[in-house]
């Protein structure tokens, strides 16, 4: 068993306290050393369902719940970046069996109702039919929105970590289908290696995952890259049904030129999604690939930092109308080493022109190096920087204040 806890966090204010050669009070470390539950990363196999349709799924726990082992992960640092911020977050509920959502559907068609009253075996709540609910895909959670700060802080949060709030009427209810910085402690064995000038990941190998329903993977030989590949259909729909995810384990980290083979035949979807997820941020494409040719099609050149959580996921799911037969297709990747700067000079310059289809801004200083974007505050609360400024202000101060007192007794 494998098990996880956040060490004690102490708020900035009490290093500068210290700094002045005040001890900080218990009550001050006591309201910022925010405890994150344990996380049991032994896997175990279980049944999901999406839209009705089983497949296999690996779940671990966290809060002694049942959570899809990725949907985990990015659980456990969006839960890790709340501690930092003085808020504690608790999994309710998570992935259900179809023997536990079967249980609550009958309590929510068999609760008694009166005039303003209502009793039931489930406190009345609403409930899917069995093999509907997104709790039993492993990527739904029901969090503790009710405790002071949470829902503000995952309003204002949680898009930066992959999570979005589904269901208009249930403030606590949040999924994940990828996205986010990546990372989390239940990883398991790293797949095989990139080399230090590129690559090829095969769909056939170690580091490719599909998930949802292996009905609607269909498998076509002697076609594709390696003579082999997948394909899926698009539909329109607020969460994936069938997503798939390429680790991406790089021996040394630089720029790379990501691409994707494809097949015309089964490339025909124009708005398929993909995640890139490098250097602890994601990146997110809309690709048209109606229009990819035959063989490497170009997603963008990107710095990975080969920290061992770098990834590239394709997801099913849109939110316009499509017609029927929207093929993506899903076969090998190559990454190309496009830098060449020796380990210690910095990040390495990119491009200042990528290609049309690079998939969004490369983001460079002035002198063209590669540099992360930052994020803008969004939510029901903004953070107020001039009032940050003035904090500093004032700790500064107090702590010259307090000086010249003890210098002159």
């Amino acid at each position: 068993m494998n098990s996880f806890s956040a060490p004690r966090i102490i708020p900035l204010a009490a290093l500068l306290l210290s700094a002045c050669g005040i001890e900080p009070s218990q009550e001050i470390v006591g309201h910022h050393a925010l405890f994150l539950s344990s996380v049991d990363c032994t896997e175990s196999s279980d049944t999901g369902y999406t839209s009705g349709k089983s497949f296999a799924i690996t779940v671990v726990q966290v809060d002694g719940k049942k959570v899809e082992r990725e949907t985990a992960n990015a659980y456990y640092v969006m839960a890790t970046a709340a501690a930092a911020d003085g808020v504690t977050l608790r999994i309710v509920s998570g992935f259900r069996t179809n023997a536990q959502q079967t249980y609550l559907y009958n309590c929510y068609q068999n609760a008694w109702q009166g005039a303003g009253y209502c009793a039931s075996c489930n406190n009345c709540n609403l409930a899917a039919k069995p093999g509907y609910s997104n709790h039993q895909s492993g990527h739904a959670l029901d969090l503790n929105t009710s405790d002071s700060g949470v829902c503000d802080w995952l309003t204002q949060n949680g898009a930066t970590y992959g999570f979005e709030r589904t269901v208009p009427s249930e403030k606590w209810h949040w999924e994940w289908w990828g996205g986010g910085p990546g990372g989390g402690p239940c990883q398991g064995e790293p797949c095989d290696e990139i080399a230090g000038q590129g690559g090829i990941v095969e769909e056939t190998g170690n580091c490719f995952h599909a998930y949802g329903d292996p009905t609607y993977w269909r498998k076509v030989e002697a076609e594709g890259h390696g003579q082999s590949l997948l394909w899926t259909n698009a539909l329109q729909n607020a969460s994936p049904s069938n997503w798939a995810k390429w680790e991406l384990n790089f021996s040394e980290s630089g720029v790379y030129r990501l691409e994707y083979f494809a097949t015309p035949a089964y490339a025909v979807f124009n708005h398929t999604r993909y995640d890139v997820a490098h250097n602890a941020q994601t990146t997110t494409l809309k690709v048209d690939q109606s229009q990819a040719q035959s063989g490497w099609n170009i997603l963008g050149e990107y710095y990975f930092a080969g920290d061992g959580t770098e990834s590239l996921k394709v997801f099913d799911n849109t939110d316009q109308l499509i017609a029927d037969d929207q093929h993506i297709v899903v076969d090998a990747l190559r990454l190309t080493r496009i830098d060449s700067l020796p380990i210690d000079a910095g990040l390495p310059p990119v491009d200042s022109s990528p290609p049309i289809d690079a998939g969004g801004p490369e983001y460079l200083d002035a002198g063209g190096y590669w540099v992360p974007p930052v994020q803008p505050a969004s939510g029901c609360s903004i953070s107020n920087d001039a009032n940050i400024g003035r904090g500093w202000a004032f700790l500064l101060f107090a702590c010259f204040g307090i000086w010249v007192r003890r210098s002159t007794v």
